[in-house]
């Protein structure tokens, strides 16, 4: 019976009503223990009327085993696997211990359980139940909590229930419902509903008083008075903090208990619920049954039933155990232990559990189990078995190599402050040098990730320590040292990196070689060194199309394409991306989808695809925040915001780049803060304000120096358009001259483009329409659409200015038409007006408002129009097919489209557009 929680099961009651409706949700009950957390869940189940009930609870006895909670919640429902795609059905059948093992899976487990609740949920609807999450092992939460913020249009609810306030940050983003105590009327109606006894008004105030409300507390306090003291006849006993006076009451029912059965309790609150070992458990310890724990029962302490047996209340479990003796529980422990067959988890944990000191013996065994895990992607549960064995090694050195894999271990869970700090605990003989260097080289990846300035020097610290014994991983570990500096800008370190690259490569290996290449490429444009840097940029990318060896780490996929792009061949660069993140969402490594999503859309700006960059970019933000790589979700920012400041969106545009900044400020990524720079300095130019413009580009220059790589061409060329239109025109030269001059001798079409259109603003009236010329024709064949129609802005102003009104025109018109296509507002209007001051009477600007589409939406839209089912769109994006129908509907409304056939179609004419 629920007393007092109207608003609650209201809540709850709408969650349902919406999963009938196909609405998906997720709902979390957070309170203290006690709050009514599991009956909330309890009348939830009861009101499910028609609904597949799938349940599972967190037990302590089973936190250390990667995917138990999974398990118990999916063995009822493993004849759907089945109808869930393939390479996530494997990975999930090898998670859950019924098929082999998938390494590196998580994400692909997290999707496969998305799967299959949408595949339950298509026959009837799903909810799903998880109570106590904070005792769930990690993996098995991730996958459940990954599940329930992708389900969207789907038959699911699925409803968590955790104690106080703890896995505040795993929960961001997901409803809760803070469990207050009960008001006093309602306390007063629930005492009376299970104790009939006379209670004085000043002793139920007081138990009031004490407990908050909280519904256990009161029925323990209460239930622990005598007539006398509850009627006020005599003197109340001292009354304590929550947490103290539930485990108060509790330890002193249990020791009212006969003798035998408080050592059945400690047995069970160490051994878990399975009755077969605790009945194991309960005669080696000595000599017990299950009858020992019938007083327990009787005492409301345990529920005994259907063959399972267990504590009233996660309390009571934590009550007996920590009022037990060290002594006892360790003895208990190694009874446990004994009931569970050799090189399992249990075992091993029971061990540990035991142990008083060093022992080598049971470490190994934990390393075993850990490795286990690792192969089963449950890394947060391998890295806790690394840890236990660490702190029971022998030698230093294996203490610190167990405490290195417990944190590349929590690393690729994504608990990146578990990893930090396990890596720094770690102390190898200064003598071993190989162990130093793995530590270190963590240290920097982990650095690099977060986007710390110090990855870079962290990195290359390790690679000298570990060159001696492995050219190959040294080389593997300064290239990432290298992409560190690109991020803080730090390109003096550049040219000594690559160079040791050059020396540490193996001949005869070529995916050494295309690291020595393509570093040395981005070391020489970096340093304004462009001819030797083409020439490496062409080697690495010849290596490439000879095929390279597989990458030990999936991120270093995407680099293939770096080369193509740096020379301009931008649709080898986008062939390549594409197939990098098709093969990244096959291996489930969304880990490393936001570097190459953020890459592609990179190169999508570069060839004027804003539609496609935005959708890359998008998600790519999106899954960065998801995996914690806060330099990633840095640079998707400020692609983010460039977007925006092309698209006239002023306001988002500013908080967008604001906010890139000030991560890239306080990261130490000076080329990201370049980027902010530049989207804000975009932003003004689009809306006339020039001067503003250039401050935004002079701030991006002066952080990038002379390097002569991409965004910062393109941010010098914009800085010259911007002085020229503010009338600062030998500034401009000077720009041109420290900036630009070198890229003269360049065949990259895109940076001969840039070079002379800024020429074009620089010459007099006799030579400026030659150099614009032969930047539109390079224009044209780089594929830059934006870049050109902002060609045709300059040059038909320029012809305009000069008299030539009907050749100024034709260029106008060409680039309003080219600004429009992409729904670049601010530029329109720019070549709108220029059209107006040449006499030119303009019909308004079409509306295309309704045709706006999200990115995910547009991301979907463009699957479809390739032809793939909604079932791959769905698996590749790690979404269920309704949710992709639900976009796909709401697609053909915003567009006004009809079938199938007419989405292909219309995407189909916006490709050629």
């Amino acid at each position: 019976m629920l007393v007092g929680r109207a608003v609650e099961s209201e809540r709850l009651g709408r969650l349902l009503a919406d999963a009938h409706a196909g609405r998906a949700g997720a709902l979390l009950l957070r309170g203290e223990a006690g709050m009514g957390k599991t009956q909330l869940m309890a009348w939830t189940e009861a009101n499910a009327h028609g609904m597949h009930i799938a349940r599972a609870a967190g037990t302590e006895a089973d936190r250390e085993i990667a995917f138990a909670g999974l398990l118990g919640l999916i063995l009822p429902i493993t004849s759907w696997l089945g109808k869930i795609p393939e390479r996530q059905g494997v990975a999930l059948r090898g998670a859950l211990g019924l098929g082999p093992p998938v390494a590196d899976a998580r994400f692909l487990i997290a999707g496969a359980t998305l799967s299959l609740f949408a595949a339950v949920a298509e026959r009837e609807p799903l909810l799903v139940l998880i109570d106590d999450v904070q005792w769930m092992d990690e993996p098995s939460t991730h996958a459940l909590l990954f599940a329930a913020r992708r389900l969207v249009a789907d038959r699911v609810a699925v409803v968590f229930a955790v104690r106080d306030d703890a896995m505040q940050a795993e929960f961001l983003g997901v409803e809760e419902l803070e469990l207050a105590g009960l008001n006093p009327a309602d306390a007063g109606r629930l005492l009376s509903t299970y104790d009939d006894r006379v209670r004085s008004p000043d002793v139920e105030a007081e138990l009031y008083s004490v407990s908050g409300g909280n519904p256990l507390a009161l029925q323990e306090l209460a239930g622990a008075l005598d007539a006398d003291q509850l009627a006020g006849h005599r003197a109340l006993p001292e009354l304590v903090s929550v947490g103290a006076r539930l485990e108060g009451v509790y330890a002193s029912r249990v020791g009212r208990l006969p003798s035998a059965t408080q050592k059945a309790l400690l047995v069970l609150a160490v051994s878990g619920e399975n009755a077969t070992h605790l009945h194991h458990a309960l005669t080696a310890v000595g000599g017990l049954d299950l009858a020992a724990l019938l007083p327990a029962e009787n005492a409301g302490l345990v529920e005994m039933h259907d063959g399972i047996i267990r504590f009233r209340h996660p309390t009571v479990r934590s009550a007996i155990y920590h009022a037990a003796g060290a002594v006892d529980r360790r003895r208990v422990h190694a009874a446990v232990a004994a009931t569970f067959p050799d090189g399992s988890a249990e075992r091993a944990g029971h061990l540990a559990a035991a142990a008083t000191g060093i022992d080598e013996n049971v470490a190994t065994q934990l390393e075993a189990i850990a490795w286990r895990a690792v192969g089963r992607s449950g890394f947060a549960t391998a890295s806790s078995a690394f840890e236990r064995a660490a702190r029971l090694s022998v030698s230093d050195d294996t203490r610190a190599r167990r405490l290195i894999e417990a944190a590349q271990a929590a690393g690729r869970a994504g608990d990146s402050a578990r990893a930090h700090a396990l890596v720094d605990s770690a102390e190898p003989n200064p003598e071993n040098t190989r162990l130093r260097g793995e530590m270190l080289a963590l240290q920097g990846h982990l650095a690099h990730l977060g986007g710390d300035a110090a990855a870079s020097e962290l990195l290359a610290r390790a690679a000298a320590l570990v060159a001696g014994d492995d050219p190959g991983r040294a080389v593997t570990i300064l290239a990432n040292a290298v992409e560190s500096c690109v991020f803080t800008g730090r390109h003096d370190d550049l040219q000594l990196l690559a160079h040791r690259i050059v020396d540490l490569a193996q001949p005869d290996d070529p995916r050494q070689q295309f690291f020595a290449h393509l570093t040395s490429s981005t070391a020489c444009f970096a340093a304004g060194d462009h001819d030797e840097g083409v020439g490496h940029a062409e080697q690495a990318m010849h290596l490439v199309t000879a095929g390279l060896p597989a990458f030990e780490d999936p991120h270093h996929l995407a680099l293939t394409a770096i080369a193509p792009a740096s020379l301009g061949r931008f649709e080898v660069a986008t062939a390549t991306v594409r197939d990098v993140i098709v093969q990244l969402r096959e291996l489930g490594a969304l880990g490393a989808l936001p570097f190459a999503l953020r890459f592609s859309a990179r190169v999508a700006l570069q060839t004027g695809r804003w539609r496609d960059a935005y959708i890359a970019v998008s998600e790519a933000l999106d899954l960065a925040r998801e995996t914690g790589q806060r330099g990633q979700v840095c640079d998707c920012l400020a692609v983010v915001a460039t977007i925006e400041a092309v698209l006239g969106r002023e306001p988002a545009c500013r908080t967008h780049a604001t906010e890139a900044i000030q991560i890239a400020t306080t990261l130490g990524l000076s080329s990201f803060r370049a980027h902010g720079e530049n989207a804000l300095g975009l932003l003004d130019l689009g809306a006339g304000r020039s001067a503003e413009a250039a401050e935004h580009f002079e701030r991006a220059l002066a952080v990038a120096g002379r390097a002569q790589v991409g965004a910062f061409r393109i941010a010098a060329a914009d800085l010259v358009e911007a002085l020229v239109r503010s009338g600062d025109t030998d500034r401009a030269r000077a720009i041109y001259g420290d900036h630009l001059s070198p890229l003269e001798r360049d065949t990259n079409p895109a940076a001969r483009a840039i070079v002379q259109r800024s020429l074009g603003l620089l010459s007099d009236d006799e030579t400026f329409a030659t150099r614009f010329s032969e930047a539109l024709t390079q224009q044209r064949e780089a594929g830059q659409w934006f870049e050109l129609a902002r060609t045709q802005l300059l040059y038909g102003e320029r012809l305009r200015r000069t008299g030539a009104r009907r050749d100024a025109r034709t260029q106008l018109h060409a680039a309003r038409t080219g600004f429009e296509s992409i729904d670049a507002a601010p530029w329109a209007e720019r070549a709108s007006k220029e059209l107006r001051a040449s006499g030119e009477r303009l019909r308004g600007r079409v509306d295309r408002s309704r045709e706006e589409l999200t990115p995910q939406e547009c991301q979907i839209a463009l699957a479809v129009a390739e032809g793939i089912s909604n079932r791959e769109v769905a698996a590749a994006l790690f979404l269920s097919p309704k949710t992709v129908e639900w976009h796909l509907t709401r697609v053909y409304r915003k567009l006004g489209l009809r079938s199938r056939a007419e989405l292909v179609r219309r995407f189909s004419d916006d490709a050629r557009r």
